[in-house]
């Protein structure tokens, strides 16, 4: 076994090299039925999320969960076998701005349905549309995107203002955490 296999934790240390057959066993155990259960079961939840929904999003049925899960999981294990678990095949991350303007807009719309006479409620699920008592209808993201376009400007500002003062935050708390002497278990 290499040296690559000492893991960190807090305070805490294991070194596989060192461990008993029997604990390397109960972890790998633990850590196989996490990876294939938990975490897969958390990308199907975030597939489903309205606000995380695309043009071809299923519908969310129990079945279409199943299925969504199952193909997950047949990912996960075809990376596991081929000793790609842990290398990242998504796309690029949207730019921080591009997702706290869209963020705003979509308190924006948000509210505004909410303060709608009559009330309009936010669909459930991406495919849904909201019926307007002019007739007109219209999904979530279409709202959205249209109060992004009218407010670009606007949203734009405020997000550069709120993205500012992340940074800020974050180089204050690393500063923090480098002063106690926590800096190494952060990096």
């Amino acid at each position: 076994m290499s040296d690559t296999k000492v893991l960190k934790y807090g305070d805490f240390t294991a070194d596989f090299n060192t461990l008993p057959e029997a604990s390397m066993v109960a972890m790998l155990r633990r850590g196989f039925a996490h990876f294939m259960g938990s975490e897969q079961a958390s990308k199907v939840t975030g597939y489903f999320k309205p606000e995380n929904a695309e043009e071809d999003t299923l519908p969310d049925t129990a079945e279409n969960r199943e299925a969504k899960k199952r193909e997950y999981q047949t990912a996960a294990f075809a990376a596991l076998v081929a000793g790609t678990v842990g290398v990242s095949t998504r796309q690029p991350a949207v730019d921080p701005i591009t997702k706290i303007i869209r963020r705003l807009a979509l308190a924006d719309v948000k509210t505004k349905l909410d303060n709608a006479k009559p009330k309009l409620a936010w669909p459930k699920k991406a495919s849904d549309v909201i019926e307007f008592p002019n007739g007109q209808k219209m999904t979530g993201e279409e709202l959205v995107t249209r109060q992004v376009a009218k407010k670009v400007d606007e949203y734009t500002k405020e997000a550069k203002r709120i993205a500012a003062e992340q940074a800020k935050k974050a180089a204050a708390a690393a500063k923090a955490a480098e002063a106690e002497g926590l800096d190494d278990l952060l990096a």
